[in-house]
Formats: C-alpha cells, sequence, structure tokens
C-alpha cells in the first residue's frame, strides 16, 4: 500500500492521546516505536484513516488534574483535534496531523498548535513545552469503539473512546 502523508497547515498539538499522554507524564519514546528504533513506523506505509475518522468521545482520571473528557477529532485528510477539559477548569488543545499504520496498529501524531501555551503560578509564567508528537498503540473492536494506548503505564495512557454519532 502507498504511503499517505499528510499535507497543510500546522493545526495540532494533541493525540490522543498525542497530547494526554504527555500531559499525564507519558513520553512518546517506547523502544518499540521510538523514531529509528524496531518498529518505527516511519519505515512502514501509512494508510488512509477511513475506518478510524470520526468524532470520539472518551474519559479518563488524571492523577493530578482529576477527571478529564475528552473530544478527539479524527478527520479523512489525516488532520485531528483534541479538546480536554478538566473538573477543575481546565482546558487543553491540540491539533495536527497524523497517520495511521495500520499493520503496526500504530497512529503516529504531529502536533502542530496547541493551548494553553502557558502556565502561570504565583512565581510567574511558565511556557508549556509539548512534544512533536507522539505514537499511540490502537484497537477499534468494534466500528464505534476506538481504544488508544501511549506509552506508559499511568492513567490516562489508556483511553476508550466512543464514536459521537
Amino acid at each position: 500500500m502507498p504511503k499517505i502523508r499528510s499535507v497543510g497547515t500546522p493545526t495540532l498539538r494533541f493525540l490522543a492521546l498525542v497530547g494526554l499522554a504527555s500531559l499525564v507524564g507519558c513520553g512518546n519514546a517506547s523502544p518499540a516505536l521510538a523514531p529509528g528504533g524496531a518498529g518505527d513506523p516511519g519505515d512502514g506505509p501509512a494508510v488512509a484513516a477511513t475506518g478510524i475518522a470520526g468524532v470520539w468521545h472518551g474519559a479518563y482520571e488524571d492523577p493530578a488534574g482529576g477527571h478529564a473528557e475528552v473530544e478527539l477529532i479524527l478527520q479523512d485528510s489525516l488532520r485531528f483535534s483534541q479538546t480536554t477539559q478538566y473538573t477543575a477548569g481546565t482546558n487543553v488543545y491540540l491539533a495536527g496531523t497524523y497517520e495511521v499504520f495500520a499493520e503496526l496498529s500504530t497512529i503516529r501524531t504531529k502536533i502542530e498548535d496547541a493551548f494553553p501555551t502557558e502556565f502561570c503560578g504565583t512565581t510567574g509564567c511558565t511556557p508549556i513545552r509539548y512534544p512533536d508528537g507522539e505514537s499511540f498503540r490502537f484497537v477499534q473492536p468494534e466500528a464505534n469503539t476506538l481504544v488508544l494506548t501511549g506509552s506508559c503505564d499511568l492513567p490516562g495512557c489508556t483511553i476508550r473512546y466512543s464514536r459521537k454519532i
């Protein structure tokens, strides 16, 4: 199958998952998925996202931020956006592009836009540095369910999404 890579203006700093895992302390470099490592999705063909494209809703408990509701939008054009709303009142937005490597059950995101851009506390403000992107294992047990797992063992690293209809 030919490589289908997304093109367009930057819009993402998320995935699911991409952003979620980074927000709860997960890195994007599991040895099997790290660029240049064994099983690097960059070496395999990317495919169209027809089966997973859609608007997805998930939730998880973040040890630092409490309950989080997540809306993940995966477009057929291989663009994505994610909005995470924490019960404590914080909202995090990530957007960008993604690739699907079906033979590896992997989605790789590229974060191109994110909000908030800084954290302000009693001692001033500090820029928030989002990762360039992340890799997630995916399982789609049925058409309206998507399970994404980042490369960590913390709550929020595996999120079960339901398709919004």
